[in-house]
């Protein structure tokens, strides 16, 4: 994704996020044995205070008989130091229940030293990177400090620390400096409830059960979902604002070049939305490129420079098309979002990764317009992903927030259409037609393919017509359409009929333990018109339609039609339970493709 995106904004921040994402080390499965192909450590003899925390563990991890080992305590201390450098202390236990298992070398940034204490007693001291594969019945503790810089640029110390993992977790110890303003997400009450002050500390212990995070593919707001902790010396909306405005002010100035582009673009335009139109269109040409380096990271280019070099972020972007547009007297916001995310107006500190412009008021456009211009790729009054329905800090008068909402839903409808025909001899031609979510995302495919552009769509093609030999493909990137000529490797072959793998795969697991938005909360349709030439089928007609979503088939003669569609309300989050109707639907509508069969000569 794009950057400014104030993504990259503190080496200090943001890798923070990465950094205590994977906080323990992730454990894969491993063939039988404590130390294949390796030399093995030196072992010392059983210690009864181990064997005993060892046993301990192995009660906790007890409580969670389908899981293959458990994190029976996870602890963790951030200490703000002085210079608003942080220290961070992090300890991992870990009880292996079942087989056989080996660690990857994830986490050797954070964590320095492994104890493995085996089911006999004995034990060993190694670097998390150089552990060997554990039997059940192994009881481990990971060690760890790191020091966290001071930011230098931003206004603030921020660390976001994941508390869910990929597998249960049966305690936790968390304590960090009061100097540092905290907030719990979608934590259980008895764990805020614990909260105590010890040693200069706040201090939250807890023993009780995290669940294991379950990802699931396609939803919009993943992370902002799982359990975390968020600590910041931030005190207020207005700091961040006025350090904001004051970083891009020096940037807000056209000189002549910037002008004479300004006036080229606009030539022989009087209509104020089109003269939007012709600036968006040029800014989103522009290569898209960040150089979060030093001051890089949140003051933009100068305008004349992103024009000449020819590349810029979405911070360079924006800021141009705001001033492009206060120059023409058109009002216009810069707005800081979380693409891919959510913002808590409630909690001020740093959670932004991107930069949008909204326009209030602009003719043909009475309900405003959000322009989004750092990838290329939305055409003009359009949203790519990520960004429908984040709420938005305004950078401009005092501190506000505003809701990224388009006015006419249609005009975000995210679309597949495709028509496949199969001729008696093998030959296929295939023409898809995209619209909204998935043509921004055919518009990413083609800029980032470069020279295995042919042999990714052959990939694709494969996918949708398994195997077929591609013979020609086009595409044209200013309307999101393409076509195929393949051939297939029997005569009179047809290919089986499936849904796309894009709409099948986020229902793969059979239920979700919370609401989740899929596909940016667009609303979305799936649609696939085969005809068999030479062929005939049994006539059958099957269809669910309901408020959220819909699903049908009608076959007749040589054709087969079949669609699937998920039906946008409001913000569009799907509950569990109807995530459950529309897997069920989406599940019928395979069995019945499945079921299709020629008529009777």
């Amino acid at each position: 994704m794009m950057a400014f995106r104030f993504r990259h904004i503190a080496g200090v921040l943001f890798l923070l996020s990465l950094l205590f994402a994977g906080s323990g080390a992730e454990i894969k499965a491993a063939p039988q044995g404590i130390f294949p192909s390796r030399i093995p450590p030196k072992l010392f003899p059983a210690d009864p205070g181990l064997s005993s925390a060892r046993r301990q563990a192995a009660i906790r991890a007890g409580r969670f008989p389908q899981a293959a080992y458990v994190y029976t305590r996870r602890k963790a201390v951030f200490l703000l130091n002085g210079d608003r450098s942080c220290t961070v202390s992090l300890q991992d236990e870990i009880y292996i229940r079942k087989a056989s298992f080996t660690f990857s070398s994830f986490g050797r940034n954070q964590f320095r030293k492994a104890k493995v204490i085996l089911p006999n007693g004995r034990w060993f001291e190694t670097v998390p990177s150089g552990l060997p594969s554990l039997p059940a019945g192994t009881f481990l503790t990971l060690t760890g400090t790191v020091k966290v810089a001071s930011p230098h640029h931003l206004p603030l110390q921020q660390i976001s620390y994941d508390m869910q993992k990929s597998a249960p977790i049966a305690g936790f110890e968390i304590g960090f400096s009061p100097q540092f303003r905290h907030k719990f997400y979608h934590v259980p009450d008895s764990l805020t409830g614990s909260r105590r002050e010890a040693g200069g500390r706040i201090v939250y212990s807890w023993e009780g059960t995290i669940q294991p995070l379950v990802p699931c593919l396609s939803e919009t707001y993943p992370r902002s979902s799982r359990m975390r902790l968020v600590l910041t010396t931030l005190t207020s909306w207005k700091d961040l604002h006025r350090w904001a405005l004051s970083t891009m002010k020096p940037e807000e100035q056209l000189d002549d070049f910037s002008r004479n582009q300004l006036r080229k673009l606009i030539s022989g335009v009087s209509d104020p939305a089109e003269k939007v139109r012709r600036i968006y269109d040029h800014l989103n040409r522009i290569r898209y490129l960040t150089v979060p380096v030093g001051e890089a990271k949140f003051r933009p280019q100068q305008i004349s420079a992103m024009l000449r070099n020819g590349y810029g972020d979405c911070k360079d972007k924006s800021n141009a098309l705001y001033v492009f547009c206060r120059e023409l007297g058109i009002p216009a916001e810069r707005v800081l979002v979380n693409s891919n995310g959510q913002v808590d107006p409630a909690f001020p500190s740093w959670q932004f990764n991107h930069m949008i412009v909204h326009i209030p008021e602009l003719p043909g456009f009475p309900d405003g317009l959000w322009l989004d211009a750092a990838g290329g790729e939305a055409p003009f009054g359009e949203l790519p992903a990520g960004t429908l329905d984040s709420v938005g800090l305004v950078l401009s008068g005092q501190p506000q927030f505003r809701k990224v909402e388009v006015g006419d839903p249609e005009k975000i409808h995210s679309r597949i259409r495709e028509h496949l025909k199969i001729s008696p001899d093998g030959k296929v031609d295939l023409q898809v037609r995209l619209s909204g979510l998935f043509a921004s995302r055919f518009r990413r495919f083609l800029s980032t393919s470069g020279n295995r552009l042919r042999s990714e769509l052959e990939n694709l093609l494969d996918s949708l017509i398994p195997g077929s030999e591609m013979q020609f493909f086009q595409f044209h990137s200013n309307s999101s359409y393409y076509d195929f000529r393949a051939r297939l490797p029997l005569a009179h072959f047809l290919p089986a009929m499936v849904v796309r793998s894009e709409f099948v795969k986020p229902f793969i697991p059979n239920s979700i333990p919370r609401p989740i938005r899929l596909y940016d909360g667009h609303q979305l349709t799936f649609s696939r018109r085969v005809v068999a030439e030479g062929r005939s089928f049994k006539d059958f007609s099957w269809q669910i339609r309901r408020e959220r979503y819909f699903a049908e088939l009608k076959v007749q003669g040589d054709q087969i039609d079949y669609s699937f569609g998920l039906i946008r309300v409001g913000d569009n989050q799907i509950s569990p339970l109807l995530y459950k109707e529309i897997r069920s639907a989406l599940n019928q509508l395979r069995l019945r493709l499945n079921s299709i069969q020629e008529a009777r000569k």
